[in-house]
C-alpha cells in the first residue's frame, strides 16, 4: 500500500500538469513574460526569505517567553532553512516541524516547541479561514456554482475549530482530559521503546510530557502571539503575490490576494501530489480564474513562486551540507 501511495504521488502531478498545460496558450505565456515588469517580478522573490525571518522571530520570542531560553536568532533561522530543505516533499511542513523539535532536543525546550507547532497549525488555519470569509464577501466571484460551497465548508470548519479551542481551554485541567492524555502517553512510550530497540537509539522522554505540551500550547499569551504573527504573515504573502500579478500585467486589487492566498495555503496542506506539483498550478488557475484573471498570468505567478521555493530549498540544502561538514 505504501508503494502504491508513493507511486500515486508521482503519477498524480504528471496527470494534473498535463491537464493544466493542455488548456494553456504558451505563446501567450511567453508574451506576458516579455511584457512584464522584471523589477517588480524580482521583488516577489523576497516573500519567502521574509516569511522565514518572521517564522524564526516568532519561534525565538516564544522560546524566550515560555521556555526561558535565549537561543540565537541566526541559529533558529538556520534550523528553519535546513528543515525546509529536509522536509520539502513531506505534506503540511511535517519535515520542518520534526527537524525543529529534533534540532533543539538538548535545550529542554521540546514541550514549548511542540506547543508552538500545534498553535501555528491551529491559528494558521483559523486566520486563513477568516481572511477567506471576510474578503470573499467584498469580491465579485465569477463562478456562483463553486463559490457557495467553499463558504459553507469554511463556516462549518471554522465553527468546529473555534469549538475545539474553546473546549480545550475550558477543560484542559479536567480529570477526563488527564486520563485521556495518560492513555495516549502510555501508547507513545510503547512506540518509542520499540523505535529505540529497533534502531539501537537512546530516546529519553519524561512522564507527563503530553500534559506539559497541552498546558504550554493553551497559554492565552502564546495563542495571541501566534495569531498576531499569522495575521502579519498572511498580509505580507498577499502583498508580494499582488506585486507578482501586477508585474505580469494583471492590475488586481490587494483584496483578491487577501482572499486567494489563504485559500491556496489551505489547499497546499493536502498531501495529494509530490511537492505540490500540479496542485499548485491548477489551484492558481482555478482560484484566480474565479476572480477574472487569465490562466496564463496565473500559471506564470505560480512558476515565479515555485522558482523562489526552489531557490530557498537550495539555500537550505547548502546550509545542511555545511552543517554536516562542521559536525
Amino acid at each position: 500500500m505504501k508503494k502504491v501511495l508513493r507511486l500515486l504521488q508521482f503519477v498524480i502531478p504528471v496527470i494534473l500538469l498535463a491537464i493544466v498545460f493542455s488548456k494553456i496558450d504558451f505563446s501567450k505565456v511567453a508574451e506576458v513574460y516579455v511584457q512584464s515588469n522584471k523589477v517588480l517580478l524580482f521583488l516577489a522573490f523576497v516573500s519567502f526569505p521574509l516569511s522565514y525571518a518572521l517564522f524564526s522571530l516568532r519561534w525565538k520570542l516564544v522560546l524566550n517567553m515560555f521556555g526561558k531560553r535565549n537561543i540565537s536568532y541566526l541559529r533558529l533561522l538556520k534550523i528553519v532553512y535546513i528543515g525546509f530543505f529536509s522536509g520539502y516533499f513531506l505534506p503540511a511542513s511535517v519535515g520542518i516541524d520534526i527537524y525543529r523539535v529534533y534540532s533543539l532536543r538538548k535545550t529542554d525546550t521540546t514541550p514549548v516547541t511542540i506547543g508552538l507547532l500545534f498553535q501555528e497549525k491551529l491559528m494558521g488555519l483559523l486566520i486563513c479561514g477568516f481572511f477567506i470569509l471576510f474578503f470573499s464577501g467584498i469580491l465579485s466571484i465569477n463562478d456562483q456554482l463553486v463559490y457557495p460551497h467553499i463558504r459553507t465548508i469554511l463556516y462549518v470548519f471554522l465553527s468546529i475549530l473555534i469549538l475545539v479551542i474553546a473546549l480545550m481551554l475550558l477543560f484542559k485541567n479536567s480529570r477526563v482530559v488527564q486520563l485521556v492524555l495518560a492513555f495516549i502517553e502510555r501508547k507513545l512510550f510503547d512506540l518509542i521503546k520499540w523505535f529505540a530497540l529497533k534502531f539501537n537509539k537512546e530516546v529519553k522522554v519524561e512522564s507527563g510530557f503530553l500534559n506539559k505540551i497541552l498546558q504550554v500550547s493553551l497559554y492565552p499569551k502564546l495563542i495571541l502571539l501566534v495569531a498576531a504573527f499569522s495575521l502579519i504573515n498572511q498580509f505580507i504573502g498577499a502583498v508580494f503575490s499582488n506585486i507578482a500579478f501586477n508585474a505580469l500585467g494583471a492590475e488586481i486589487p490587494l483584496s483578491y490576494n487577501l482572499f486567494a492566498n489563504p485559500l491556496l495555503n489551505i489547499l497546499f496542506l493536502f498531501p495529494i501530489s509530490f511537492g505540490g506539483f500540479g496542485i499548485r498550478e491548477g489551484s492558481y488557475i482555478l482560484i484566480f480564474g474565479l476572480l477574472g484573471v487569465s490562466s496564463e498570468i496565473s500559471l506564470l505567478v505560480s512558476f515565479v513562486f515555485l522558482i523562489s521555493t526552489f531557490i530557498n530549498v537550495g539555500i537550505g540544502g547548502i546550509l545542511f551540507m555545511f552543517n554536516k561538514k562542521v559536525s
